[in-house]
């Protein structure tokens, strides 16, 4: 279910890029607080994967693996290590609401995807309930937002 965050990310962020070009202006600020909600809900998908970074350390030490020189570039490590580091900078508020750091995330998961051909696994009923997930998680962080907005303007007057 956490693994869906970054398929939809794929492509709800270019989606999310044209509809900012071509929408009139009275729906940017809507459209900019969108983006900046799917952009955060990758921090629950760097979670996930620094979760199953544990796990694979822990499978390694009990099955007694030894320490062999790992390429780091050709394995997926390096991928999976930008994940995890690079949706945290979205907590400063001046790279949230650019579209720069969101399209070199969406470009090292469409390296990460090439990287498993395509393989993206639909499920009967699990894809349901991924989307369902999904829209609730982006559904909470767009409502964090707005209140944390009107918090900070009711704090100013």
């Amino acid at each position: 279910m956490y693994a869906f965050i970054s398929s939809a990310y794929l492509l709800i962020f270019p989606l999310l890029f044209l509809l900012l070009i071509l929408a009139p202006s009275k729906h940017r600020a809507i459209l900019i607080q969108l983006r900046s909600s799917v952009q955060l809900s990758l921090i629950v998908y760097a979670l996930y994967l620094v979760r199953q970074m544990i796990g694979l350390f822990q499978l390694r030490k009990l099955l007694k693996m030894p320490n062999a020189n790992i390429d780091y570039f050709g394995t997926g490590l390096f991928e999976m290590g930008c994940m995890m580091v690079l949706p945290f900078l979205f907590l400063q508020q001046r790279i949230l609401n650019s579209w720069k750091l969101g399209f070199v995330i969406w470009l090292v998961l469409v390296h990460m995807l090439q990287r498993q051909d395509w393989m993206i696994i639909i499920n009967g009923w699990s894809i349901v309930n991924a989307i369902l997930f999904y829209i609730s998680l982006v559904t909470t962080i767009y409502a964090l937002l707005w209140l944390l907005k009107n918090q900070s303007f009711s704090s100013a007057q």
